[in-house]
């Protein structure tokens, strides 16, 4: 499902940056909260015109990227001996 899927994206985005710190085990049952989670995407997906949206998030995250990757590279540019 899609709700599992994003659950477990954000559980490893959480265990990557927990990833450090080797001594804290912290450990996130998503099975309780998953019926929950579920039954708010699936209102969500219901009311709201996806077809008219996705193209708006598509443009906002194809943005952010662009500006992430322009900076990044800006970063390494001034970071070069020779400018």
């Amino acid at each position: 499902m899609i709700s599992n899927a994003i659950l477990l994206m954000l559980s490893a985005v959480v265990n990557a940056l927990l990833l450090p710190l080797q001594v804290i085990n912290i450990v996130v049952d998503f099975s309780t909260a998953n019926q929950i989670v579920y039954g708010f995407l699936s209102v969500i997906y219901y009311l709201l015109p996806w077809d008219l949206l996705s193209p708006i998030f598509i443009l906002i995250f194809a943005i952010f990227s662009f500006r992430i990757v322009v900076a990044v590279i800006m970063a390494i540019w001034r970071l070069l001996p020779f400018t």
